[in-house]
């Protein structure tokens, strides 16, 4: 598996450096040029925040295109409403962003991905 410079080598997990002093190097090089395809190195998602604001979540759900159905979830439970009109911070784990997933059809990896977004906005 090729991971930037380096390569990993699947059977062992042993980290081979780019350097032609390297016997094992080498010997990835003949596989290379003998046909062999590595394959890609995995992909490692961001973590899921913990929490963001309620501003992050909105310009989120902006984004995402769920605003609108966000607002009409909440116009339906107005204690959730007061809550998250009132929150300084949404946690993720929080009994209210599961039943507002729920409303929206959403799943938890759709929802980490709405976290992950709102953190960077």
């Amino acid at each position: 598996m090729t991971s930037g410079a380096a390569v990993i080598r699947d059977v062992d997990r042993a980290i081979i450096p780019a350097d032609t002093r390297n016997a094992d190097w080498r010997a990835y090089q003949a596989w290379l040029a003998a046909g062999g395809v590595p394959s890609p190195a995995p992909v490692v998602s961001e973590p899921v925040p913990a929490s963001v604001t309620p501003l992050q979540i909105v310009r989120a759900l902006r984004q995402a295109g769920l605003k609108g159905a966000f607002d009409a979830a909440l116009a339906v439970d107005a204690e959730a409403k007061e809550d998250f009109n009132l929150a300084r911070e949404i946690e993720r784990d929080d009994p209210l962003v599961a039943s507002i997933a729920t409303a929206l059809g959403k799943t938890s990896a759709e929802v980490d991905d709405i976290f992950r977004l709102a953190a960077t906005l």
